[in-house]
């Protein structure tokens, strides 16, 4: 009843803004707090269902109602176009290959692209994403409060360190989730914070204490996965911030920490990894029942390395699934959130290495209806793709867009 009041009342009321774009208020604000309830959905440790239906009734239904009558507020970046070409490409790919299942493939690509519209949407409307991560971020902090008591509780009784796993959502997306919210909670929080206030002399401190908090949160879920991200990020925000040799020092006094206390022993207890044989089982399969142009498809009930479900990287599961030219176009689509992000800087863009970098070994791929992948990946893909540079020279002026 409320998503349906919504609708109606979005059919009769809209604003005006520069550029004679129509806002509907409502809309922007509806959709904010809707996108608010579906990234809290997983820090709650909801059911999968109940995230799913969040997003469909309160995101996603609005979404889709304003572009289908009014369609001149659904604004398409040309930035954007990458996205949309390596769904189209995966789409092609998935009606000829062997296994595939196109009709679930183009669903899925309904809910992302109608994740990017209600973004675009309310980043043109509203700058108040900062509020959003700052939720984000505290709720990743109490989402790691449990595991790391239950860490430290086995820890003196035992006197070695054992792999948490108390939630709905598996290790590696836990562990991916509480990273990304610490991340997002300095990036766009703490230290904007601390600029207002002139404290530098605060913030080799408080980014030290962010970067060791992320490194515990990889210790108590053993997630390698986790480092990974966070190198990344280092790397970027090095790059970004103009700070590479301060992230670089940080860098090196965890690791000497890890190493001299013997920490590093914690990933190790896990034993060896079976990515590359998942790997190359998968990329053997493609070579040789599939095609390297249209990939084996995303349907079939193949065991990777005998006992796996999916190819356990979304680069590889790219491949594996939809063959070489979508891969090229998800490798386009990577180079231009880079660039664009590089360019103006973009806060998002940091935020973005944890999809980007957990997915390398943590992922079955980027194409799927609503999960956690959304919250550290897609979401501020998008909102790197939709921003605009502090100077106010957008790229997505009207005569770089396409409106549909």
């Amino acid at each position: 009843m409320v998503t349906k009041s919504l609708l109606e009342e979005l059919d009769t009321n809209t604003d005006h803004v520069k550029d004679g774009q129509p806002i509907g208020k409502v809309l922007s604000a509806w959709l904010f707090i809707a996108l608010c309830a579906f990234i809290s959905s997983y820090y709650l440790d909801l059911p999968a269902k109940a995230s799913n239906t969040i997003y469909y009734a309160l995101f996603g239904l609005p979404v889709l109602f304003t572009i289908v009558r009014r369609r001149k507020l659904f604004l398409l970046n040309k930035t954007a176009l990458p996205f949309f070409i390596f769904l189209g490409l995966a789409t092609i790919a998935e009606f000829l290959s062997i296994e595939g299942n196109p009709i679930l493939l183009i669903k899925n690509s309904i809910y992302l692209i109608v994740l990017y519209a209600g973004i675009q949407y309310i980043s043109t409307n509203t700058d108040g994403f900062r509020w959003l991560f700052a939720i984000t971020g505290l709720l990743s902090v109490g989402y790691f409060f449990l595991p790391l008591y239950q860490w430290v509780e086995r820890y003196l009784v035992t006197g070695h360190s054992q792999r948490i796993q108390i939630y709905q959502l598996n290790v590696s997306r836990s562990s991916l989730l509480i990273a990304f919210g610490m991340l997002s909670l300095w990036v766009l929080v703490v230290e904007p914070w601390l600029k207002r206030k002139q404290a530098n002399a605060l913030r080799p401190i408080a980014f030290f204490s962010t970067v060791a908090m992320v490194c515990l949160v990889a210790v108590v879920f053993q997630s390698r996965s986790t480092l990974v991200v966070l190198s990344l990020f280092l790397v970027c925000y090095g790059i970004t911030r103009s700070y590479a040799r301060q992230a670089a020092l940080i860098a090196l006094i965890l690791a000497g920490i890890a190493f001299s206390t013997g920490l590093y022993d914690v990933f190790l207890e896990r034993g060896i990894s079976y990515r590359g044989e998942i790997w190359q089982d998968a990329l053997t399969r493609v070579g040789l029942d599939c095609s390297w142009l249209t990939g084996c498809g995303s349907d079939g009930d193949y065991r990777f390395a005998g006992q796996f479900l999916n190819p356990h990287s979304g680069y590889v599961a790219t491949l594996y699934y939809y063959g070489f030219p979508a891969s090229v176009a998800l490798f386009v689509l990577i180079c231009q959130v880079f660039i664009k992000g590089m360019r103006e800087k973009s806060p998002y863009l940091l935020l973005s290495t944890v999809g980007w970098g957990g997915a390398i070994a943590s992922s079955g791929g980027f194409i799927h209806a609503p999960e956690p992948q959304w919250v550290y990946l897609w979401i501020p893909v998008f909102l790197t793709l939709a921003s605009k540079p502090k100077d106010g020279n957008s790229l997505s002026d009207k005569n770089e867009d396409l409106r549909t």
